[in-house]
């Protein structure tokens, strides 16, 4: 309350109803915060509030621990989302690797069959040579190995980024564990400040803050010890 607030209300011949009346809109000014911002916060951080008379629009408190703002949820959700991904990753190389290495036999047999073939048409060619089928055949078939070559080129070049991908993804794993390592630390840090912040009694009993104390310069509504002689000194009169 200001300095202007209290000599309206004792130049009021009904004082203590205005003080009244003002009482009873803080109480609804209050609820009305408490409704907006207060009821996001825990008890401790509600005492913050009370102590400092921090409004919602002001930086502090820090935000409220919802599932929002719970750091350490939320890197183990990113853990745990990135082992998923990174596994499914894992099983879809594995499954390209296994099928280049079928595709690789079913090649090799394609090629043997292939060059017999060839083996074939070239002595009949050499045997025939004025006939023309047996000249395009011959041709045909070492047009085929030399696009089974290329197949099997492609397959191995494919095998290879496969391989490499599966490299690239190890990286992954080891970032996932630093930011395991870097949960654990913080774990750790806050059970010993718990540890090291713990008392013997309970905060439930102990004496709730002040609002404001002496030597406190950054309210404006604090009333001097002038301010309140002169109130007592009026109220006696």
């Amino acid at each position: 309350m200001t300095q202007e607030e209290l000599d309206a209300m004792m130049a009021d011949p009904d004082g203590l109803e205005s003080m009244d009346i003002v009482k009873e809109e803080t109480k609804e000014t209050e609820e009305a915060y408490d409704n907006s911002f207060i009821h996001t916060l825990s008890d401790s951080e509600r005492k913050k509030v009370d102590t400092y008379k921090v409004k919602p629009t002001q930086s502090w408190p820090p935000p409220p621990p919802t599932n929002d703002h719970k750091i350490v949820d939320q890197l183990d959700q990113v853990t745990r989302e990135s082992e998923e991904k990174a596994t499914k990753i894992f099983d879809n190389l594995e499954h390209i690797s296994d099928d280049m290495i079928d595709s690789c036999d079913l090649l090799k047999n394609m090629q043997d069959k292939v060059d017999y073939f060839g083996d074939i048409f070239n002595v009949i060619n050499k045997k025939f040579p004025h006939i023309k089928t047996f000249k395009e055949a011959h041709e045909e078939i070492y047009s085929l190995k030399r696009g089974i070559e290329q197949l099997q080129a492609s397959i191995d070049k494919v095998d290879n980024e496969t391989l490499e991908a599966m490299d690239t993804m190890q990286f992954q794993d080891i970032h996932r564990q630093k930011i395991e390592r870097v949960v654990n630390v913080m774990r750790a840090l806050s059970r010993y400040m718990n540890d090291l912040l713990e008392g013997e009694k309970d905060d439930s009993k102990r004496v709730s803050s002040a609002s404001h104390i002496v030597g406190d310069t950054t309210t404006n509504d604090v009333v001097g010890n002038d301010d309140i002689e002169a109130l007592i000194a009026q109220f006696g009169s």
